[in-house]
Parts: C-alpha cells; structure tokens; sequence
C-alpha cells in the first residue's frame, strides 16, 4: 500500500498582493481614500448622502437598500439607475420587478429633471445620438435613455433565477465572428442542361419529322451566354458591411453594468411560510449567483429590501389569579439596527442577506428639526399630533465590507417631480 503524501500548507501572505497590503495600510493607518483601478462609482447626486459613502457605490459590489415600502428607498435607487445612464452613455440597466409597483414614468421624470438641470449633459447625449440630432429636446434626449433600460416582470422566485441566467449570458456572449463579403468565396454554377425529349414521329407525315429534326437540333447548340441580374457582390447597394460592424460594435459595447431588484422578500415569504429551510436554501444559491455575477462583471447590483414597522407586543394582561408570565416566555423581536433611537425599521431577511451584501443601507424618515421631534412623538402619539411636521428621509450604512463606512449617514429629500436632493 503506497505511503499517504502530507499535504503541503500555502502560507497566507503568498495569497495577498503587495498592492492590496498597501491598500489596507493606507486606509486603516493613513486614513486614505484607496480605490481599484477601474472600478467606478455611481454616485448619488445628494451632497451629505456621496459623502457618506465615500463617492458613491463601486461597481462590482452588492448593495441591499432596505427601507420601508413607499419611502424613500425606491427614489433613492431610481436615481442610482438614472446617474448609472446618463453618466455612462454606454451602458444599460435591468430592472426585476416582482411586485409590479415600477413607475416608468417616474424614471422619465428623474431622467428629464436631471437633463434639465444640467445643461452640459443634455448637450452631450444630444451630439451623442447622432451628427444630425444637435437640436433634440430634453423630452427625446430623456426617451432615447429609456431606451436603454430593460425591465424583467417576474412573480416568483423562479422567474427572477431566469431573469439573471437571461443577463448572465448576454454578458457572457461572445460576438459572432463576421466575415466581409469581398472574402466569401464565389461559387460558379453550371447552367443546367435540359434532357432531350423522345418522341416518336409520324412516318406518314414527313413534314412533321422535319420539325422535329430541326427542334433536336436547336437544343444541341451552345446555350447563349446571358449577363447575371444580380450586380456584383461589392456594388450591392442593399447590404452595407460597415453599417452592420458599426451596430454590432454598438451592441457590443452597451452591456448592462446596473441591476436593480425590486424586492427579494415579495417573491420569497410564501416559500418561507411554506418551507423554511428549502427557502433559506433557495436564497444563499441566487446570492451567491449574484455575487458572483457581480464581481466578475463589474455590476452594481442593488436588492430593495422591504423594512416593516415593528415594535415589541406588550404582555398580556394579568390577573391576581392568573400566574405571571415567564421572561422566556415573551417574544422578543430583534431590536433596530439604526443608530437613531426612535427609528423602529428592521429590514427583512436578516439572517440571509446581510452575510452577502458589499454594503447594506437603511433609508427611514426621521423629524428634521427638535421641534419636529417633539411634536412628533408628543402626548400619546395620537395623529394630531404629527400635523404640520417636516419629516427628512435619512440613509445610514449598516455594514460595510470595505472602507470603514459603517455608521455613516445622510439625509435628502425627495423631489416631487422625481429624484433627491439635499436636505
């Protein structure tokens, strides 16, 4: 029996470059700003908000913004979407839609608003389109990026698995080698030669067999040579080779670099209620999935988590006879992950989805003011009281796998045309 061979241990420096150790010097010693070369960031367009996250979000990360659902989450995301478009003019988004809630119309009014705003963008997508658009209107500068989004309806988790294996392979499709026409070669084809027909001639009429002669011997001669109808294969006007490697080019080019999923949770609470653990199962598969895709794709892709209000169930009542209730006994909720004490959001999946995600957001709205705070939560919180309140929405990252942004936070406001702005 052949002796076992040992196995030989790798070091865990000789797994680490000594560009990345540098990195992490920098930053942790020297407070710098270090970033990869090529990986970009999509920024927010929110002063205090970009400041929180450093720039904004790379590329090649998974985000999670949980917020509450109709808050400022989904605004916060569409415009991530929007400045994704209108910076990279080469570039597409896909949105997964599992709740029907996508407002179109709402990214054409983020879309239009920012073009409007910025005179030097508008002009740019305008000499972008084509040398003879130079005069479109903001409205067909803003169609022509929606052009560029592609949105997935699904309603189940199966359908969001396809939507992203259908994203994955036109990432990872190779363009299909093209071969000009002057380099096909011509195939000559032999004019087709007619059989002579059998007949028998009439011995009585010599007439007739002269004809038939004479016929026989028509079909014996040389065919005439006719010139071909079809002009040669380089003036062919209908077919333009460098049109065609000019669109293949272009399609080459536009990849989708953003995906947004809009949510997780809608599609995967009836398979948690139905079998938690082939759900659990289900999930960690997708975010690897997405993971992965991310990283080798260089996606910013970013999960809607939907954040319901909870607070703690007050313990029953109690009488003389009846026997207290037992600490255990009580259910206990997991408390808020927010830094704010009056904030009472706690994101979903929070067992699965925060161990997969780059950086995970919380976006709640909080008084803006002291004196908001104190109408807000005085007497006994009935909803007189929170009339006439001026309410902020407020984003704080939760986690954060590199940078050190965790506890950071921002604040803006949501437009009513569409979009965010400072606070």
């Amino acid at each position: 029996m052949p002796a076992a061979l040992s196995t030989e241990s790798i070091l865990a420096s000789s797994l680490i470059a000594d560009e990345d150790i540098d990195n992490v010097v920098d930053a942790v010693l020297n407070g710098k700003d270090v970033r990869k070369a090529g990986q970009a960031r999509v920024g927010i367009g929110v002063k205090s908000v970009d400041e929180a996250l450093m720039g904004g979000l790379e590329k090649g990360n998974l985000v999670g913004v949980s917020a509450e659902v109709g808050g400022g989450g989904l605004d916060l995301c569409l415009s991530l979407l929007v400045n994704s478009l209108l910076d990279h003019p080469t570039e597409n988004a896909a949105v997964i839609d599992s709740t029907g809630n996508l407002d179109v119309l709402r990214i054409y009014s983020v879309v239009y608003s920012r073009l409007s705003s910025d005179a030097s963008l508008l002009e740019s997508h305008r000499t972008g389109l084509s040398a003879s658009a130079t005069d479109a209107t903001v409205e067909d500068v803003a169609a022509k990026a929606l052009d560029r989004v592609n949105i997935m309806r699904v309603f189940d988790l199966v359908g969001i698995t396809e939507a992203i294996e259908e994203i994955r392979n036109e990432l990872e499709a190779k363009p299909k080698e093209r071969v000009p026409l002057a380099e096909l070669p011509v195939v000559e084809q032999e004019p087709a030669t007619e059989q002579k027909r059998t007949e028998i001639a009439d011995s009585e009429d010599e007439e007739d067999e002269m004809l038939f002669d004479s016929e026989i011997s028509a079909l014996s001669k040389p065919p005439i040579a006719v010139a071909p109808l079809v002009p040669p294969l380089e003036t062919q006007p209908l077919h333009n080779p460098q049109a065609d490697m000019g669109s293949q080019n272009a399609a080459i080019e536009r990849k989708t670099s953003l995906i947004l999923i809009d949510n997780l949770s809608h599609v995967l609470s009836p398979l948690l209620k139905k079998d938690y653990a082939q759900a659990n199962s289900l999930l960690t598969a997708l975010l690897r999935t997405l993971v992965h895709l991310s990283t080798t794709h260089l996606l910013l892709t970013i999960l809607l988590n939907p954040s319901p209000t909870t607070r703690q169930p007050k313990p029953p009542p109690t009488t003389p006879s009846a026997p207290k209730p037992q600490l255990e006994n009580i259910q206990q909720l997991p408390p808020s992950p927010s830094i704010f004490a009056s904030n009472v959001l706690i994101p979903a999946l929070g067992n699965i989805l925060p161990m997969y995600l780059d950086i995970h957001l919380l976006v709640s709205k909080i008084p803006r003011r002291k004196a908001d705070a104190g109408a807000m939560y005085a007497g006994s919180g009935r909803g007189g009281a929170r009339r006439g309140v001026e309410m902020v929405d407020v984003i704080e990252v939760l986690a954060s796998r590199w940078d050190g942004r965790g506890g950071r936070w921002g604040a803006f406001v949501v437009r009513s045309e569409g979009g965010v702005r400072d606070a």
